[in-house]
């Protein structure tokens, strides 16, 4: 049996976790109540019938979904998450893995993720954060 050495093409070990990443997005969120109201633009006048639809601008799109985000006093969001792996000789393993999250304002989130390879929880309630490792049971 060949022993598979990964290639350099994955960037698991190269940038923080997904789990990392997503918590950070989720306190930056909790944090969102100091925003300005001057990073949301009035919308504009609607178009005439005659004109074809406007394409909405992403920025615009973007600072939306966070003003919406920023007014919900709670919110959670499911994600699946798949990383391809490729080793040396070609071949490819692909792990997945789900991600629950769940934010309530103005101190709280839980974070669950379980699949191939993650199996892990976290919590932070406002004074103290907590990530359980459920597989080593730590």
């Amino acid at each position: 049996m060949t022993k598979l050495h990964r290639r350099d093409l994955s960037t698991r070990g190269r940038f923080p976790g997904v789990i990392w990443l997503i918590t950070l997005i989720a306190l930056v969120l909790l944090s969102a109540s100091g925003w300005s109201a001057e990073e949301t633009k009035p919308a504009a006048p609607p178009a005439a019938k005659t004109a074809a639809p406007a394409t909405p601008q992403p920025e615009e799109v973007l600072q939306q979904a966070c003003a919406f985000l920023k007014a919900a006093k709670q919110f959670s969001f499911k994600a699946e998450i798949t990383d391809d792996r490729v080793y040396t000789e070609g071949k490819k393993l692909q792990f997945a893995f789900d991600l629950e999250v769940y934010v309530q304002r103005p101190d709280k989130v839980r974070i669950n993720a379980a699949g191939d390879l993650e199996n892990k929880q976290f919590f932070y309630d406002g004074k103290t954060i907590t990530l359980y490792d459920k597989t080593h049971n730590h």
